[in-house]
C-alpha cells in the first residue's frame, strides 16, 4: 500500500485568475483562461491555437489523455490545464516534446509538495510518498500533447495536463492512481501549482530554443523510472515485447532490448509500455 492515511484538509478552492495571472506576469503568455467547468481544455484552446494561450478550469467533464482515454476528476480537486507553445523549429525532435514536458510537471510539484515522482515513458507522471522507497509508483498526473498550426503562423503544439491533487482513494479512478493527499503532501494551492507548471513551460520553451536540448534530454533520462526495467510493450497488432527499457534515443524513441534484439519503438507505434509486476502485482 502507498498512499498515507487520509486526514481532513481545508475545503477546495476555486482557481484564482487574478492570482494567476499576477504570478505570471512579464512572461509570454498572452491570454490566460479559467472557467469553472469546460469539456475538454486541449479542446478549447485547439480551436484558437495561437501561441502562448492558457486554458484552465476547477472541473473538466471530457477531458483525454493518450489514445482517447478519459481522464475525470471532482470539480476543484484536480489541475486540468492546457498551454500552447511555439515548437522546435527542427521536426526531429518534436517526440521529445512530451517527455521534456513531463519533467517541467516533476519539477512545478517538486517546488510546492514533499513528494517522491518520477517519470513513466512517454507521458504519464508517477508519485509515491517521499522517502518511501520501494513502495510502488502509481500514476498523478498523465500529459496529452498535440499539434497544431494557427492561421498564418507557425506550428504549435498544444500541452494538456491532468493532475491529481486533493483526490481520496474513493475518488480516483484506478487503483494504480494517486494524488498529491495521499502521498501525504497536504493541502497544496492549485492556483501556485498551475502557476509553478507554467512557468516551468516557459523555462522549458526558452531553454530549447537556445540549443540546450542535450540537457534537457539527461534530465529526462535521470527521472524516468522505466530505464533499466523490465517492460511488456503493447503493439497495435496485439503482440507483446518483453524486453529491458534500456535508452531513449535521439528522437525520443523507447529502446528495448528482447531476446530478438534492440528496437527503438515510437510513441505512435506503442499502446502500452508496462513494467512487468513482481508476484504481488505491484510495479516498484
Amino acid at each position: 500500500m502507498s498512499h498515507i492515511a487520509d486526514v481532513e484538509l481545508p475545503e477546495r478552492r476555486a482557481l484564482q485568475r487574478d492570482v494567476l495571472v499576477a504570478a505570471l506576469a512579464g512572461q509570454p503568455w498572452s491570454d490566460v483562461v479559467v472557467h469553472d467547468s469546460i469539456g475538454s481544455t486541449n479542446a478549447e484552446l485547439l480551436a484558437d491555437p495561437a501561441p502562448w494561450r492558457v486554458v484552465t478550469t476547477d472541473h473538466q467533464a471530457a477531458g483525454r489523455g493518450r489514445l482517447t482515454r478519459t481522464w475525470q476528476a471532482p470539480p476543484r480537486s484536480s489541475i486540468a490545464v492546457s498551454a500552447s507553445l511555439p515548437l522546435p523549429r527542427d521536426h526531429a525532435d518534436w517526440g521529445w516534446v512530451p517527455l521534456l514536458v513531463g519533467t517541467t510537471v516533476r519539477a512545478a510539484v517538486g517546488d510546492l509538495a514533499p513528494v517522491d515522482v518520477g517519470l513513466k515513458w512517454p507521458n504519464d507522471v508517477l508519485a509515491r510518498p517521499s522517502g518511501s522507497g520501494e513502495q510502488p509508483w502509481r500514476k498523478l498526473a498523465g500529459i496529452l500533447c498535440q499539434t497544431a498550426t494557427p492561421a498564418g503562423g507557425a506550428p504549435v503544439v498544444v500541452v494538456g495536463v491532468g493532475l491529481n491533487v486533493d483526490q481520496k482513494a474513493d475518488e480516483l479512478p484506478v487503483e494504480t492512481a494517486t494524488s498529491l493527499r495521499l502521498c501525504g503532501a497536504g493541502a497544496v494551492d492549485r492556483t501556485a501549482l498551475v502557476a509553478r507548471l507554467l512557468s516551468g513551460l516557459v523555462d522549458l520553451q526558452r531553454a530549447w530554443a537556445a540549443g540546450d536540448l542535450q540537457t534537457l534530454r539527461s534530465a529526462y533520462r535521470d527521472a524516468c523510472v522505466t530505464l533499466g526495467r523490465q517492460v511488456d510493450v503493447h503493439l497495435p497488432d496485439g503482440t507483446v515485447r518483453r524486453g529491458e527499457a534500456t535508452a531513449t534515443d535521439t528522437d525520443g524513441r523507447l529502446v528495448v532490448r528482447a531476446a530478438d534484439g534492440e528496437v527503438a519503438h515510437a510513441v505512435g507505434d506503442i499502446v502500452h509500455a508496462r513494467p512487468v509486476a513482481d508476484d504481488q502485482g505491484e510495479v516498484r
